[in-house]
């Protein structure tokens, strides 16, 4: 079997440009159908992750104003010696 150079580089070169052309059209796909919707759902995920977060940290403040309070509303109930417990004096049964 006997090749010629120009024939085998003009083969190749085919071969190569059809690669790319391949290459070309699966980037194209994958960043149409695989990437941009990966990344919108990473960027809405991201939204929702910060709105939680968001909640969270007023959540923990009105629950450090509600213990803050308790704790005021307890120490004044020491200081005047109202127990909760003791207000309501249950009489000896008979």
């Amino acid at each position: 079997m006997h090749l010629e150079w120009g024939t085998v580089v003009k083969t190749l070169n085919w071969t190569f440009v059809a690669n790319l052309v391949n290459f070309a059209i699966l980037l194209y796909l994958l960043k149409r159908f695989l990437f941009k919707p990966a990344l919108a759902y990473l960027d809405r995920r991201r939204e929702l992750i910060a709105s939680r977060m968001e909640a969270a940290r007023q959540s923990e403040e009105k629950a450090e104003q509600l213990a803050a309070q308790r704790e005021q509303e307890l120490s004044w109930r020491v200081s005047r010696h109202v127990v909760p417990w003791r207000t309501h004096e249950h009489t000896p049964r008979r």
